[in-house]
C-alpha cells in the first residue's frame, strides 16, 4: 500500500493526461465524422455501378516501407522462461492509420459480397471449386496479396493480409486454399528466392494463372519433419541436376495447383554445426516427368479442397533454378514459414468466430424457450461472454504477432506464432461447439451453417503440426533456453557438498521468493503497471506474478530433472500452458492500454475484457504451478501411464464387461471346487484395479487355492497379486501373500524368485523361528513383514531375522536400526546356525519326520514293503492325476500298508471286481478330465 501512496500524485497526473487524450480524441472523431460521412455517401453513389472496382482504396493500403527495422526480433517469449520480459512488447501496434480505416471498410463490404454470392452447399455437394468462382478471386487480386507491385500484386503487408483473410474466413475452403498458395509458395520465393526465380514466378503467381502449394507431408511422419522419405540425390555426372524420389500425402491445392514446393532430404548425415543440415526445398512444376497426382481425395471438412497425393519418380531438377535458399537450408526455411502461417490461420480462426457469434446472438434474440427468450437465461449469458472474451483475445494475439512479423526484416517467431495457432484453434472448436449446443438439433442438420463451420475448422488444429506437439516444442524451446544459461549453475547446485555456499544462498533466495509472493501488491523486477494504463495496474500484476511463476517452475525443472525434463511431456505441456496465458495476457494488456489511452470506442468494455482474462488466466497458472510442485503419483500422471500401457498390451479395451464377469463367475463356481487349481482361465476373470497405495493389483482372493501356479500368464502386468484366503500348501511364486492358511515355507525359493525384493505373510500361521530360514537363499530381499504370527511373539525375534536375512532394511513395517544389527551379530556370533536350529525347531510335524527333525527310524513293528509293492506305488505315482493323489499315496508308501488295488491281487473274492470298478473309475475320470481341458481351451479362445 506505501508504494501505491507514493506515486499517487504521478498515477493522478498520467490517469488526468490520458482523459484529456481520450477528450480531444472523441472531439476530433465526432467532428470529422460528419465530415466523412457526406464523402462517403457521394462515394457510395459512384461506385454503385461497378462492385468490384476497388483500385483506389488498395493504392492507399498499400505499405512502400513494409520493414521498420532492418533486423531480427528479440525472442520476446524464449525470454520470459528465464524470467525476462521486453517491456516493448507492451506497445500495441498500430494497425491503419483513419484514412487506411475507412478505405479497409469499403474494401471489406466488397469482399462480403464476393462471398455472399459463393454456394457452400454446392462446393460441398461437388468438391470443386467452380471456374466462375476463381475467376473472381483473379479480378479481385486475391492471389496477390503480398506480392510486390512490380510484380503486379497488392503488396500488402502482414497485418492487412490477415485482415482480408479474416474477411474471407466465412468461406473456409476458400480461405485455405489462398493460405497454402501465400504462405507457402509466394511467401517462399519472396523471401528466399532468386530474383530471376521472382522475376519468373510471381507475375503467374499473382495473376492467379499459376497456383501453389507446399509438399511437405508423408504418411508414415506425420508431425515429425525430420523423419521424411522423399529425397534429391546429385546425378553422378552433372551435380546440378538433382533426381527426387518419394511420395507427399494430402496436398492441399493438389487438383489445380501448378508449382509445388516440395520438402526433401538432400543428405543423409548432419555437416553443420550449427544446424540441421540435410533438408532443402525446390520448385517442381506439374508437367514435370515423373510427376504423377492421384485422384481427388473426399475428407470430413473443407470439401473442395482439391486433396492429392502426388508422386515423385525420377523427376529430374536443376538445382540452379528450382532451388529455394541454400542446400541444406530447408529446416529454418520451414520453421519461418510457419510462423506465417500459424499467424495467419489464426486470423481465419477470428474471422469465422466472428460469423459464428453473429449468427448465435440472432439466434438468442428471436428464439424462446420457457416463456421467455434465450437471451435472459444465466447459462446462455455466461456462454456469449465466453465467447466475447476469447475472441478479444485471439483477436489481441493475432494482430500482436503480426505486428511483430511486419516490424522486423527476419522475424523469429516460431513460439509467438505457435501459442498463438493453438489458442485460436482451441477456443474456435470450444465456440462452436458451444454455438451448436445453443442452436439445438436445428444445428446438426446437413447443410446448416453450424454444422459445416463445425467439419470445416476441425482440420485447422491439425495443419501445419497438431496442438499438442506445438505445446511440447513451445514448453522444450523454453526450457533448452534456460539450461543452455544455467549449465554450470546445475552443475554446482546438483553438488551440494562440493559447493555448501552456494546451496546455502540458493535456499535462503527461494525463501525470499516464496515470500515475495505474498507481497500485497506483488510486484516483480520488470515493473510493468509502468507501461500500461494505471487503471491497468491490477491486470499488469497478474502478468508479472505469471512471468514470476514460469521462471521459479522452469528453473526448478531443470535443477531437479537436468535433461530428463524433456521426456516428461506431462511437465512441458503444463509449462507451455503458463507461456498461453502470459502472451494472452500481454496482447490483451496492451491493446486495451491503446485503445482506452486513444480514446476508442467501447475501450471500457476492452477493459472490462481484460480485467476478466487475467484474473481467470493467474487463477490457471496458480493451479498448475500447484500440479508442477506436487508428486507424480498424486497427480495421477503414473496411473495415466499406466493404464495406457496396460491398453496397448490388451490392443484395445482392457476393462471385461459386466455381463462376462458374470459369466467368469459362474464358470468359477461350478468348476473351482472339481479343479483345485489356479488356471489361466480363473486369473484372467478375476478383479483387477488399482488399489489405494497406486498399484495394480490382481484379486485372487477366497478361491481356496492350495498351490500358486500359471503366473506366467500375466505378462508381468501386474505391481501386487493378493492371495487373501486361499489353502496355499506350496509356495512356487510369490508376490503378495496376505490372510493366508499357509503354516511352512519350502526351500528353493531363490531358484524361482531370484529379484523377489519384499513378502508380506501377516496374519499367518508361522511358527518357529527356524520356519524362516529358507528365505537366506533370497539375496535381494530388503522388505519383509510377518505380523500376527506365532513367530512375532518369540523371544529374540528380530534379532533372529536380521541375522537371518542381513541385507532386509525394514521388518514389520519398521526399519532396521544399525544397533539391532550390531546386537544381532553379538548375540549369534558364538551360537552356531545349526544349535539355533536344533534349539528352536518347528513343532510342525511332517509324513516321514521324527518329532525331532530327523527320519523316523522303522520298528519291528512296522511291516516291511516289497520290492514289486514299492514299484507299484511308484507306478501309481507316476499316474497320478492331481495333488491329492500324490500326497494319499506318499502317506500309503510311508505308513507301509499296501492297498490290494495296487499290487493286483485279490482280497475276499472281489479282486476283478474291483479292478472293473477301477478301470470304469479311471475312464470316468479322463473323460471329465478331458471335458475340462475343453471348457479351458474354449475359455482361452
Amino acid at each position: 500500500m506505501h508504494s501505491y501512496l507514493g506515486r499517487w500524485p504521478t498515477v493522478v497526473t498520467r490517469f488526468l493526461n490520458f482523459n484529456a487524450v481520450r477528450l480531444v480524441a472523441n472531439i476530433s472523431l465526432n467532428t470529422a465524422s460528419k465530415k466523412f460521412d457526406s464523402i462517403e455517401n457521394e462515394k457510395i453513389r459512384r461506385e454503385e455501378d461497378y462492385e468490384y472496382e476497388y483500385k483506389d482504396q488498395l493504392d492507399i493500403l498499400r505499405r512502400h516501407e513494409r520493414l521498420t527495422v532492418d533486423s531480427t526480433n528479440p525472442q520476446y517469449m524464449t525470454a520470459v522462461f528465464n524470467g525476462e520480459f521486453n517491456r516493448d512488447i507492451l506497445t500495441y501496434p498500430e494497425l491503419l492509420t483513419k484514412t487506411e480505416s475507412i478505405e479497409m471498410n469499403k474494401l471489406s463490404e466488397c469482399l462480403k459480397t464476393f462471398t455472399n454470392k459463393i454456394d457452400r452447399k454446392k462446393i460441398e455437394r461437388e468438391n470443386h471449386i467452380d471456374k466462375d468462382i476463381v475467376k473472381e478471386m483473379k479480378k479481385l487480386k486475391l492471389f496477390s496479396l503480398v506480392i510486390p507491385e512490380e510484380f503486379d500484386g497488392l503488396n500488402l503487408n502482414s497485418q492487412l493480409s490477415i485482415r482480408i483473410f479474416e474477411e474471407l474466413a466465412v468461406n473456409p475452403t476458400i480461405t485455405t486454399m489462398l493460405l497454402v498458395h501465400t504462405e507457402y509458395a509466394v511467401r517462399s520465393i519472396l523471401l528466399y528466392g532468386t530474383n530471376n526465380q521472382q522475376r519468373y514466378y510471381l507475375p503467374d503467381l499473382a495473376s492467379g494463372e499459376l497456383v501453389g502449394t507446399a509438399c511437405i507431408t508423408e504418411a508414415h511422419c506425420g508431425s515429425d519433419i525430420r523423419a521424411i522419405e522423399t529425397t534429391a540425390k546429385p546425378k553422378k555426372h552433372d551435380e546440378k541436376i538433382y533426381v527426387l524420389n518419394g511420395k507427399k500425402m494430402w496436398i492441399t491445392n493438389g487438383e489445380n495447383a501448378g508449382l509445388f514446393l516440395v520438402y526433401c532430404k538432400t543428405n543423409d548425415k548432419i555437416t553443420h554445426k550449427d544446424y540441421d543440415d540435410r533438408f532443402s526445398f525446390f520448385l517442381v512444376h506439374r508437367d514435370m516427368d515423373g510427376v504423377k497426382i492421384s485422384p481427388t481425395i473426399s475428407t470430413l471438412g473443407l470439401r473442395g479442397l482439391g486433396l492429392t497425393h502426388i508422386e515423385f519418380e525420377n523427376v529430374e531438377i536443376d538445382s540452379t533454378q528450382h532451388l529455394i535458399g541454400q542446400l541444406g537450408e530447408g529446416l529454418n526455411i520451414l520453421r519461418n514459414l510457419h510462423g506465417y502461417v500459424r499467424t495467419t490461420l489464426s486470423g481465419m480462426c477470428v474471422g469465422v468466430v466472428k460469423k459464428l457469434t453473429e449468427l448465435t446472438v440472432e439466434r438468442c434474440i428471436k428464439r424462446e424457450s420457457f416463456d421467455r427468450k434465450l437471451i435472459d437465461n444465466g447459462l446462455i449469458q455466461k456462454k456469449l461472454f465466453q465467447i466475447e472474451l476469447d475472441t478479444y483475445g485471439m483477436e489481441s494475439m493475432t494482430y500482436l504477432t503480426s505486428g511483430i512479423l511486419d516490424s522486423f526484416s527476419m522475424p523469429i517467431i516460431s513460439i509467438e506464432s505457435a501459442i498463438t495457432k493453438i489458442f485460436s484453434t482451441d477456443k474456435l472448436y470450444r465456440i462452436a461447439t458451444d454455438c451448436l449446443e445453443i442452436y439445438g438439433v436445428e444445428g446438426i442438420e446437413i447443410g446448416h451453417p453450424i454444422e459445416q463451420y463445425l467439419r470445416d475448422i476441425r482440420p485447422w488444429s491439425m495443419f501445419d503440426a497438431p496442438n499438442d506437439v506445438l505445446r511440447l516444442l513451445t514448453a522444450w524451446e523454453g526450457v533448452t533456453n534456460v539450461s543452455s544459461k544455467l549449465s554450470d549453475y546445475v552443475k554446482k547446485i546438483r553438488n551440494p557438498f562440493d559447493f555448501p555456499a552456494l546451496t546455502i544462498a540458493n535456499v535462503l533466495y527461494e525463501l525470499k521468493e516464496k515470500a515475495e509472493i505474498w507481497r500485497v501488491p506483488f510486484t516483480f523486477k520488470h515493473d510493468l503497471w509502468k507501461c500500461v494504463h494505471p487503471s491497468l495496474g491490477v491486470p499488469s500484476k497478474d502478468l508479472e506474478y505469471a512471468i514470476f511463476v514460469l521462471r521459479n517452475t522452469t528453473k526448478q525443472a531443470v535443477v531437479k530433472s537436468g535433461r530428463d525434463i524433456i521426456d516428461n511431456q506431462f511437465y512441458l505441456r503444463r509449462l507451455a500452458e503458463i507461456a498461453i496465458e502470459i502472451y494472452g495476457m500481454t496482447a490483451m494488456l496492451g491493446r486495451a492500454s491503446r485503445s482506452y489511452s486513444v480514446g476508442l470506442k467501447n475501450c471500457d468494455h476492452e477493459k472490462a475484457l481484460t480485467f476478466s482474462y487475467c484474473t481467470h488466466a493467474r487463477e490457471h497458472v496458480t493451479q498448475l504451478e500447484n500440479e508442477i510442485n506436487q508428486k507424480e503419483h498424486s497427480l495421477g500422471d503414473e496411473h495415466m501411464q499406466h493404464i495406457a500401457k496396460r491398453m496397448l498390451k490388451a490392443k484395445g479395451y482392457t476393462v471385461t464387461t459386466p455381463s462376462i464377469i458374470v459369466f467368469y463367475l459362474f464358470f468359477v463356481s461350478r468348476f473351482l471346487h472339481k479343479m483345485g487349481r489356479l488356471t489361466p482361465e480363473i486369473i484372467e476373470g478375476s478383479p483387477q484395479y488399482l488399489n489405494p497405495v497406486g498399484q495394480y493389483e490382481l484379486s485372487l482372493r477366497d478361491l481356496k487355492i492350495p498351490v500358486i501356479e500359471n503366473l506366467g500368464c500375466t505378462l508381468n502386468q501386474f505391481d501386487t497379486i493378493d492371495f487373501t484366503n486361499n489353502d496355499l500348501r506350496k509356495l512356487v511364486s510369490l508376490i503378495y501373500l496376505y490372510s493366508s492358511a499357509k503354516n511352512r515355507i519350502v526351500e528353493g525359493l531363490h531358484q524361482y524368485i531370484p529379484n523377489l525384493d519384499t513378502i508380506i505373510l501377516s496374519n499367518n500361521n508361522i511358527q518357529e523361528l527356524s520356519d524362516i530360514d529358507p528365505l537366506a537363499s533370497l539375496t535381494k530381499l530388503t522388505h519383509i513383514s510377518l505380523t500376527r504370527n506365532p513367530i512375532a511373539m518369540k523371544k529374540d525375534y528380530r534379532l533372529y531375522v536380521i541375522h537371518t536375512l542381513p541385507n532386509i532394511r525394514t521388518l514389520d513395517f519398521n526399519r532396521i536400526r544399525l544397533k539391532e544389527k550390531e546386537a544381532a551379530r553379538k548375540m549369534f556370533k558364538t551360537k552356531s546356525k545349526e544349535a539355533a536350529k536344533n534349539k528352536n525347531k518347528s513343532k510342525t510335524f511332517v509324513p516321514g519326520e521324527g518329532l525331532d527333525g530327523k527320519p523316523q527310524q522303522q520298528t519291528s513293528q512296522t511291516p516291511k514293503i516289497s520290492k514289486k509293492d514299492t514299484e507299484a506305488i511308484k507306478k501309481a505315482i507316476l499316474e497320478a492325476k492331481s495333488f491329492e493323489e500324490v500326497e494319499k499315496l506318499k502317506a500309503i508308501l510311508q505308513s507301509g500298508q499296501i492297498p490290494s488295488e495296487l499290487t493286483g491281487e485279490k482280497q475276499n473274492g472281489h479282486g476283478d471286481e474291483t479292478m472293473e470298478q477301477d478301470e470304469e473309475e479311471n475312464q470316468q475320470q479322463q473323460q471329465d478330465d478331458e471335458k475340462q481341458q475343453s471348457v479351458g481351451n474354449a475359455m482361452e479362445v
